[in-house]
């Protein structure tokens, strides 16, 4: 256990992810403002797997999943929101970070 642990946060160290003094600024994209749209087909996505992976969304207890943001290439293909959450909503996803690093 503890070996998985050590190798995580090494490769979390690793990946310049704990300091960001070891990240380049030019490395770094700069935040998108307004990104243009692009349809789920011209994006090369399914919109029937799409509808179908939605309505799962909506329609599987319990009622906790807050939204699903797709872009890619720069442009926002789906951006759908769950249970009165909104784009601008706060959310408090405590220790959420923790798992995502450990992985």
């Amino acid at each position: 256990m503890h070996r998985a642990i050590d190798s995580a946060v090494a490769c979390v160290v690793a990946c310049g992810l704990l300091n960001p003094l070891l990240v380049n600024a030019q490395d770094l994209k700069t935040p998108l403002r307004e990104l243009p749209a692009l349809s789920p087909r011209h994006a090369g996505l399914n919109p029937d797997t799409l509808q179908v992976l939605l309505d799962l969304i909506r329609t599987t207890p319990p009622a906790d999943f807050r939204g699903l943001v797709v872009i890619k290439n720069d442009h926002l293909v789906v951006e759908e929101y769950f249970n009165t959450y909104w784009r601008e909503t706060i959310h408090d996803i405590r220790s959420a970070g923790k798992s995502v690093t450990a992985v």
